[in-house]
């Protein structure tokens, strides 16, 4: 995903990446999932079977790898609506990473739904959603801003995996 980012992939390639997201037979891996739409996050891709797709996973099952990607997918394309439906869900069982994530999202609504979060939140990520905005790239996405690697840099990385 680090490469892709490097070589700035067009639509072309993203809509190639989407379809992947949306063959649910073919994509079974959690963390390459994540990955994916982390990926799909930084680019601001969307498409409506996409936030179908997202809106479901998120639905059945917060806990897992692929719905924390969803959770900063969500937030970077301002599509907070599952994420309201899950706040009264909300809950210190799910993985820390999947908590975190979601915070973020969660800071984009409104304040009186936030609200609904008081007495949830594990002690360790109490102001999250405050401070979250501050770490957010300048064009609003939850993630943050990090130079890019050399293309050498980056084969050099990945040359021993072939």
């Amino acid at each position: 995903c680090r490469l892709i980012l490097v070589l700035k992939p067009g639509n072309t390639t993203l809509t190639e990446i989407q379809d992947f997201l949306l063959d649910r037979e073919v994509c079974i891996h959690d963390w390459q999932n994540y990955q994916l739409w982390i990926l799909l996050a930084s680019m601001k891709f969307q498409h409506k079977k996409l936030h179908t797709l997202a809106a479901e996973i998120v639905s059945e099952n917060p806990k897992s790898g692929e719905s924390a990607g969803i959770f900063i997918w969500l937030q970077s394309t301002n599509n907070l609506k599952p994420i309201g439906e899950l706040l009264e869900s909300f809950s210190k069982e799910w993985p820390f990473q999947n908590q975190r994530f979601f915070l973020f999202a969660a800071s984009g609504l409104p304040d009186n739904h936030q609200k609904l979060l008081r007495g949830k939140v594990p002690l360790k990520l109490l102001g999250t959603m405050s401070r979250a905005k501050k770490k957010y790239r300048p064009d609003g996405v939850a993630i943050a801003e990090r130079e890019i690697p050399s293309f050498s840099t980056l084969y050099e990385d990945i040359k021993d995996y072939s």
